[in-house]
């Protein structure tokens, strides 16, 4: 893994941290600065996570056309590294912000 993998990582941690704290606008820098860092990525479980935590963020954030941009992107990612779990993640995510009860259905059964 690269300093712009670890990069990316541990500003999704702070993402993550901050929103759990309520702190909204520090957790949307921190969101965006790992969606940043891994644009320009070869694909990896690392882009896969990131584009997926990013996603479900911006899905929470009712950021919804945004989440499902980026959630197709994490999704076919996803399934191109085989990663199921991450799969399931961004098709609820997807059916959440403005998609079809098929896509949360497809995930829910896919993380069976």
């Amino acid at each position: 893994m690269g300093d712009s993998e670890h990069a990316a990582e541990a500003e999704m941690a702070l993402s993550r941290l901050n929103w759990s704290r309520g702190a909204g606008s520090e957790s949307a820098t921190h969101r965006e600065r790992a969606l940043e860092l891994v644009t320009s990525q070869e694909p990896s479980r690392t882009k896969a996570y990131v584009l997926a935590e990013g996603s479900r963020q911006l899905m929470l954030a009712f950021e919804w056309d945004r989440a499902r941009a980026i959630g197709r992107e994490a999704l076919a990612l996803a399934e191109s590294l085989g990663l199921d779990r991450f799969r399931a993640s961004v098709l609820i995510t997807m059916g959440t912000a403005g998609g079809t009860a098929n896509e949360i259905e497809q995930g829910l059964e896919i993380a069976k």
